[in-house]
């Protein structure tokens, strides 16, 4: 009878581990799908970050898609969610799996979501990351003393010449080292 007892009670405790363990898991993630979602010319990705203490603004930097020979990869404009870069669909698919990979995301919903303003995003501690799919969106951040090895991580998948080196400089403004950068490359 004893020995049922201890059974039965160390089950209820098992079980009462799993339910918890699940729970915690559900509400951290409660969208799982979003981060498999496919990658597609819809996809964004929006990378910021503006600490209190800053000597200098730099806009986030947004990854859109756009074919090999649009002339949009040659540019990188400021628009009102950023400073834009377009990169190829195998490229976008590379990066957010680089991403995914290496951030935490630790937020995710589902339905259609639009990037806002850029200055409408708040003065935070750590980089700020968002992908949007067409089914869903991720957020994540990395600590500011992660920046530089998590986007060095990342270098290789961005191949468009004008992407790079947006994206080099981003990386440069925020106090990382980048072999070989040569600031003077674009001037517009």
């Amino acid at each position: 009878m004893e020995k049922t007892r201890y059974i039965h009670s160390m089950l209820w405790f098992i079980l009462t581990v799993v339910a918890c363990c699940l729970q915690a898991q559900q509400t951290r993630n409660p969208y799982p799908g979003v981060l498999t979602s496919p990658v597609d010319n819809t996809t964004v990705v929006r990378l910021y970050y503006h600490p209190p203490n800053a000597d200098r603004f730099v806009y986030p930097l947004v990854f859109r898609v756009a074919a090999a020979n649009d002339e949009r990869t040659n540019v990188a404009p400021v628009l009102a969610e950023g400073r834009t870069a377009h990169i190829s669909l195998s490229e976008m698919q590379e990066l957010v799996a680089g991403m995914t990979r290496s951030i935490t995301m630790g937020q995710q919903t589902r339905g259609v979501e639009v990037l806002g303003a850029w200055e409408m995003i708040p003065i935070t501690e750590a980089m700020d990351v968002v992908i949007i799919f067409s089914k869903g969106a991720a957020r994540g951040v990395i600590q500011s003393e992660n920046i530089c090895k998590t986007l060095g991580s990342l270098d290789s998948t961005i191949k468009t010449p004008r992407a790079h080196w947006e994206f080099q400089r981003f990386r440069v403004y925020h106090g990382c080292r980048v072999s070989g950068f040569d600031e003077a490359k674009y001037n517009d």
